[in-house]
């Protein structure tokens, strides 16, 4: 299947290892993949429910309207935020090395990954003491024409953490 359908729930079914549910793989790149990495959504709300559909939340806007109205898409950005790496001895990771080091305290010549920052601000009016769930999805599709897929194919990675707002 290369499509997101109205079954796809947001979030794995469970997320309390690091281990790999079936039907949940784990990252794998191809060709195709669009600039920036693709673009990850983050989406918040205080009504979360045991079945959120991908589909329904890939709905909700910034002013709250679209989809349910449960939520709110709190923040899009590019994956790639200009600052990541992983070592390796291609250019950009070279580049970002020197200009973004990333040292373990107390070790100033050791050398660490970098890993990709999302920001999101959780909105001033979620009221202090209450629970708030975000939901961040990564959509990164393989654009049409790429080797084997000539029409594409949907590729999203979510993860859902629930909030105490204090």
């Amino acid at each position: 299947r290369t499509r997101v359908n109205d079954s796809d729930f947001v979030c794995s079914p469970t997320q309390e290892s690091a281990s790999q549910t079936d039907g949940y793989p784990r990252l794998s790149a191809s060709p195709g993949k669009p600039q920036g990495g693709g673009t990850v959504f983050v989406f918040g709300t205080s009504q979360p429910t045991d079945n959120d559909l991908l589909t329904e939340v890939l709905q909700w806007k910034t002013d709250g309207t679209g989809g349910d109205g449960r939520g709110k898409l709190l923040t899009a950005q590019n994956f790639d935020d200009g600052r990541c790496y992983q070592i390796n001895s291609g250019s950009i990771s070279e580049s970002r090395q020197e200009e973004y080091p990333n040292p373990t305290p107390g070790q100033p010549v050791s050398i660490n990954e970098q890993w990709c920052e999302t920001d999101v601000l959780i909105p001033p009016y979620v009221p202090i003491n209450t629970p708030y769930t975000i939901y961040w999805v990564w959509q990164w599709p393989t654009a049409p024409g790429a080797p084997g897929l000539p029409d594409g194919k949907d590729e999203y990675y979510t993860t859902c953490s629930d909030l105490d707002i204090v």
